[in-house]
Protein backbone atom coordinates (compact mmCIF):
# COMPACT_ATOMS: atom_id res chain seq x y z
CA UNK A 1 0.00 0.00 0.00
CA UNK A 2 1.12 3.59 -1.20
CA UNK A 3 2.26 5.83 1.75
CA UNK A 4 -0.61 8.32 2.33
CA UNK A 5 -3.64 6.11 0.96
CA UNK A 6 -6.20 4.46 3.02
CA UNK A 7 -7.64 1.14 3.66
CA UNK A 8 -9.69 0.43 0.85
CA UNK A 9 -13.89 0.38 1.72
CA UNK A 10 -15.17 -2.74 2.68
CA UNK A 11 -18.82 -3.38 2.35
CA UNK A 12 -21.29 -6.16 3.55
CA UNK A 13 -21.97 -8.87 0.81
CA UNK A 14 -25.25 -8.27 -0.85
CA UNK A 15 -27.90 -10.84 -1.47
CA UNK A 16 -26.95 -11.64 -4.86
CA UNK A 17 -23.42 -11.98 -3.80
CA UNK A 18 -24.46 -14.38 -0.81
CA UNK A 19 -26.17 -16.10 -3.68
CA UNK A 20 -23.20 -15.91 -6.25
CA UNK A 21 -20.57 -17.77 -3.09
CA UNK A 22 -23.12 -20.12 -2.50
CA UNK A 23 -23.27 -21.09 -5.96
CA UNK A 24 -19.64 -21.53 -5.58
CA UNK A 25 -19.82 -24.05 -2.65
CA UNK A 26 -20.48 -26.54 -5.42
CA UNK A 27 -17.37 -26.29 -6.92
CA UNK A 28 -14.21 -28.41 -6.70
CA UNK A 29 -10.99 -26.20 -6.47
CA UNK A 30 -7.41 -27.59 -7.63
CA UNK A 31 -5.42 -27.91 -4.02
CA UNK A 32 -3.86 -24.64 -2.43
CA UNK A 33 -5.15 -22.04 -4.57
CA UNK A 34 -5.90 -18.46 -3.84
CA UNK A 35 -9.40 -19.32 -5.42
CA UNK A 36 -10.12 -22.04 -3.16
CA UNK A 37 -8.96 -19.83 0.15
CA UNK A 38 -10.92 -17.16 -1.10
CA UNK A 39 -14.10 -19.74 -1.86
CA UNK A 40 -13.50 -20.88 1.47
CA UNK A 41 -13.29 -18.01 3.14
CA UNK A 42 -16.66 -16.77 2.03
CA UNK A 43 -18.30 -20.04 2.68
CA UNK A 44 -17.73 -20.08 6.22
CA UNK A 45 -18.52 -17.38 7.02
CA UNK A 46 -15.18 -15.74 8.13
CA UNK A 47 -15.08 -12.86 4.86
CA UNK A 48 -18.13 -10.68 5.20
CA UNK A 49 -17.22 -7.67 3.75
CA UNK A 50 -15.54 -7.08 0.68
CA UNK A 51 -13.55 -4.06 -1.26
CA UNK A 52 -14.37 -3.71 -4.88
CA UNK A 53 -10.96 -5.81 -5.79
CA UNK A 54 -12.49 -8.52 -3.88
CA UNK A 55 -15.47 -8.27 -5.31
CA UNK A 56 -13.34 -8.45 -8.96
CA UNK A 57 -12.03 -11.50 -7.28
CA UNK A 58 -15.28 -12.99 -6.47
CA UNK A 59 -16.30 -12.28 -10.28
CA UNK A 60 -12.97 -13.93 -11.41
CA UNK A 61 -13.13 -16.83 -9.65
CA UNK A 62 -16.72 -17.49 -10.16
CA UNK A 63 -16.17 -17.07 -14.25
CA UNK A 64 -13.14 -19.38 -13.84
CA UNK A 65 -15.58 -22.63 -12.42
CA UNK A 66 -18.37 -21.29 -14.10
CA UNK A 67 -18.68 -24.72 -15.55
CA UNK A 68 -19.65 -26.31 -12.65
CA UNK A 69 -22.31 -24.51 -11.44
CA UNK A 70 -25.80 -23.03 -13.34
CA UNK A 71 -26.16 -18.68 -12.47
CA UNK A 72 -29.00 -17.29 -12.60
CA UNK A 73 -29.63 -14.72 -15.35
CA UNK A 74 -28.90 -11.83 -12.71
CA UNK A 75 -25.79 -13.84 -10.79
CA UNK A 76 -24.74 -13.68 -14.60
CA UNK A 77 -24.83 -10.02 -15.17
CA UNK A 78 -23.40 -9.47 -11.92
CA UNK A 79 -20.45 -11.52 -13.49
CA UNK A 80 -20.20 -9.62 -16.08
CA UNK A 81 -20.52 -6.28 -14.44
CA UNK A 82 -17.21 -7.01 -11.87
CA UNK A 83 -15.42 -9.39 -14.14
CA UNK A 84 -12.77 -6.62 -15.53
CA UNK A 85 -9.79 -7.17 -17.03
CA UNK A 86 -7.32 -5.97 -15.09
CA UNK A 87 -4.57 -3.36 -17.12
CA UNK A 88 -1.08 -4.40 -17.90
CA UNK A 89 -2.13 -7.98 -18.14
CA UNK A 90 0.20 -10.37 -19.41
CA UNK A 91 1.03 -9.83 -23.09
CA UNK A 92 0.68 -12.32 -25.78
CA UNK A 93 4.22 -13.88 -26.48
CA UNK A 94 4.11 -15.51 -29.83
CA UNK A 95 7.43 -17.97 -30.88
CA UNK A 96 10.46 -17.08 -31.98
CA UNK A 97 10.28 -17.61 -35.82
CA UNK A 98 6.94 -15.52 -35.98
CA UNK A 99 7.24 -12.06 -38.31
CA UNK A 100 3.25 -10.93 -38.13
CA UNK A 101 -0.03 -11.75 -36.49
CA UNK A 102 -3.30 -10.26 -37.08
CA UNK A 103 -4.33 -7.97 -33.64
CA UNK A 104 -6.69 -4.97 -32.91
CA UNK A 105 -5.49 -1.59 -33.77
CA UNK A 106 -6.87 0.85 -31.36
CA UNK A 107 -6.13 3.34 -33.89
CA UNK A 108 -7.33 1.69 -36.98
CA UNK A 109 -10.37 0.60 -35.11
CA UNK A 110 -10.07 -3.00 -36.91
CA UNK A 111 -8.27 -6.40 -36.77
CA UNK A 112 -4.80 -5.95 -38.60
CA UNK A 113 -1.40 -7.39 -38.84
CA UNK A 114 1.22 -6.13 -36.38
CA UNK A 115 4.94 -7.13 -36.53
CA UNK A 116 6.11 -9.27 -34.09
CA UNK A 117 9.81 -8.59 -32.46
CA UNK A 118 11.64 -10.66 -29.96
CA UNK A 119 8.12 -12.77 -29.21
CA UNK A 120 6.05 -9.62 -28.16
CA UNK A 121 3.36 -7.65 -30.44
CA UNK A 122 4.87 -4.53 -31.94
CA UNK A 123 3.35 -2.00 -34.29
CA UNK A 124 0.69 -2.14 -37.03
CA UNK A 125 2.10 -2.72 -40.48
CA UNK A 126 -0.62 -0.21 -41.52
CA UNK A 127 1.32 2.88 -39.64
CA UNK A 128 1.26 4.93 -43.18
CA UNK A 129 -2.62 4.66 -42.94
CA UNK A 130 -2.87 5.92 -39.56
CA UNK A 131 -4.34 9.18 -39.50
CA UNK A 132 -1.62 11.77 -38.70
CA UNK A 133 -2.17 14.26 -35.56
CA UNK A 134 -3.08 17.28 -35.71
CA UNK A 135 0.09 18.32 -33.46
CA UNK A 136 2.38 17.66 -36.45
CA UNK A 137 0.78 19.68 -38.63
CA UNK A 138 1.20 22.89 -36.53
CA UNK A 139 4.91 22.22 -36.18
CA UNK A 140 5.33 22.39 -39.33
CA UNK A 141 3.12 25.79 -40.42
CA UNK A 142 4.82 27.31 -37.28
CA UNK A 143 8.15 26.24 -38.83
CA UNK A 144 7.57 27.61 -41.99
CA UNK A 145 10.46 27.12 -44.30
CA UNK A 146 13.65 27.43 -42.63
CA UNK A 147 15.88 27.34 -45.40
CA UNK A 148 15.16 30.10 -47.50
CA UNK A 149 14.89 33.03 -45.96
Amino acid sequence: MKKGEGMPELTPLTDLEKSIVKQLGKARFPPATASKRFAVGLLNGNVTKLSDKGRRFLAYVVHRFRRQYTLSPQQQEWVREWNIPIEGDMKKHYTKRTVEASAYCPICNKMTQHAVLGGLLAGCLHMAEHPQPEREKAVEDKQGDLFNA
